[in-house]
């Protein structure tokens, strides 16, 4: 399976492996029009020898089967409208756009997907089956996104960073227990800049998810799932926790109050040669690729997320 790539960043380089180990043979390279350094280095670092320095010139080339556009955002709906006619398979890096409205020419288009990596975490799939295998589920999430300074005067709007990063956390919500609705949202300023958003929505699999985002606060990402007894937490996402039921220790000498601790049933750490999520990711692709059912995310995916997020303004 040939595969091409436009994009020649850091996100683009940790693709290649996990392509190539997925069976896809890399080639073609473009990046920005008129080439740069950047595309000489990827090109010989990886050995690649079909450059493109007009990146319209690989889109219409014949000469791949497939296409990874790994480019920044501020280009990628350029990139989205010139692909409109292909329907060769081509995967996307996320969130492509901040105003989920650009997606919506897109989201008939069934040869267009989207790298939301998290999905492929080994957590995720637990957390998947948690959700399905129980019952009166309570989700509890926690976003410290870090933002710059760049990044914080909004004049009140969600930054630009949410979309770019926490993304992964809102897709992994709606692809845990499905569309969500929020049915209250209170906000934190400080002089007019956007501080803290607590949230409170519900899916058909869920009655209750509680948000709280605050950024730049000193705590790790992590999504926990209540059910009775039974407590699954991710924190970091990359690793799980199962709790079922509590345990009693006496007062002793060093600590003189009765303490209760949840029983840890498993502990799970997500490994990887490669960025997490990406060797999933490449091998669900290449199955896309053969025409087979996959649960890689496709542009109606990533709308319905970034409409979760828009909607918290």
């Amino acid at each position: 399976m040939r595969l091409a790539i436009i994009g020649c960043g850091n996100i683009a380089r940790q693709h290649v492996i996990p392509m190539q180990n997925a069976g896809f043979k890399i080639v073609g390279i473009a990046g920005r029009l008129g080439g740069s350094k950047s595309l000489d280095l990827f090109s010989s670092d990886f050995n690649l020898k079909n450059l493109y320095k007009d990146p319209q010139e690989l889109l219409n080339s014949r000469d791949w089967d497939a296409l990874l556009l790994s480019c920044p955002t501020k280009d990628m709906l350029t990139y989205l409208k010139s692909s409109m006619n292909i329907n060769k398979p081509i995967l996307i890096e996320k969130p492509i756009t901040y105003n989920y409205k650009d997606l919506i020419p897109y989201q008939s288009k069934e040869n267009l997907c989207v790298g939301l990596n998290r999905r492929f975490y080994k957590t995720i799939s637990k957390a998947k089956n948690f959700v399905t295998n129980n019952q009166n589920i309570f989700i509890k999430v926690t976003i410290p996104e870090t933002l710059k300074e760049l990044d914080i005067n909004k004049n009140g709007k969600i930054p630009n960073k949410t979309f770019e990063n926490s993304i992964h956390i809102f897709d992994a919500l709606v692809y845990l227990v499905g569309e969500i609705k929020w049915l209250n949202v209170n906000k934190i300023y400080e002089n007019k800049n956007l501080k803290a958003i607590s949230a409170i929505g519900s899916s058909n699999k869920c009655q209750i998810i509680q948000l709280n985002n605050y950024y730049n606060n000193s705590d790790n990402f992590s999504i926990e799932i209540l059910s009775d007894k039974k407590r699954l937490l991710l924190k970091p996402l990359e690793i799980s926790y199962l709790f079922d039921g509590m345990t009693v220790k006496e007062p002793s000498k060093d600590s003189p109050l009765r303490t209760y601790h949840p029983k840890l049933k498993e502990k799970f750490i997500e490994t990887n040669e490669f960025k997490p999520g990406f060797k999933g990711q490449a091998n669900e692709f290449m199955k896309f690729c053969k025409n087979k059912k996959v649960k890689i995310a496709k542009i109606k995916d990533l709308y319905t997320s970034l409409k979760l997020i828009d909607d918290l303004n």
